[in-house]
């Protein structure tokens, strides 16, 4: 799966399994799959509806990055990610952003945690007690034009459908 090239299976995936949150915070969004054929392999299937929550955080990014400019890092954290290199290398590719993995078992709640203590002045600042990392995934610069080519392919199936 590693060696695909975004976007060579032909399909247009939005991945509302469960509606939608950022950007759009829409519950009656439905996700929708396009570009099916006879040869479409379930391999396909599962790489474009990975590469259409890449592109979801891809617009999220964006959007913060446009209000509060661009982080020093990007950190992400989840078991799925962990565990899957080649999407971690998919979230990099979609980003334009290197990637680093956070190793902490239960970060979001690690990180509310330091987050309260902040807070309450026991700490001085999250960033005194900084987080288990691990691998660091750089962007691929050969993919970016198949990331925006599929994320055009997103916006206009979201417009048509939702617009």
């Amino acid at each position: 799966m590693e060696a695909a090239i975004p976007g060579t299976h032909g399909l247009t995936v939005l991945p509302f399994f469960s509606g939608e949150r950022t950007p759009y915070w829409r519950a009656d969004l439905r996700a929708s799959i396009t570009g099916l054929s006879a040869s479409t392999e379930s391999i396909d299937i599962l790489r474009a509806a990975l590469e259409s929550i890449a592109l979801r955080f891809r617009e999220i990014y964006c959007l913060l990055a446009a209000r509060r400019g661009a982080p020093a890092e990007v950190i992400a954290s989840g078991s799925a990610l962990l565990h899957s290199p080649a999407w971690t290398q998919m979230m990099a590719d979609a980003l334009g952003r290197p990637i680093t993995i956070c190793t902490e078992t239960e970060a979001s709640c690690r990180g509310a945690a330091l987050w309260a203590l902040e807070r309450l002045g026991v700490i001085d600042s999250i960033g005194a007690l900084p987080a288990s990392t691990g691998a660091v995934f750089t962007p691929r610069p050969e993919y970016q034009p198949a990331y925006q080519e599929l994320l055009a392919r997103q916006n206009q199936l979201y417009e048509r459908l939702y617009g």
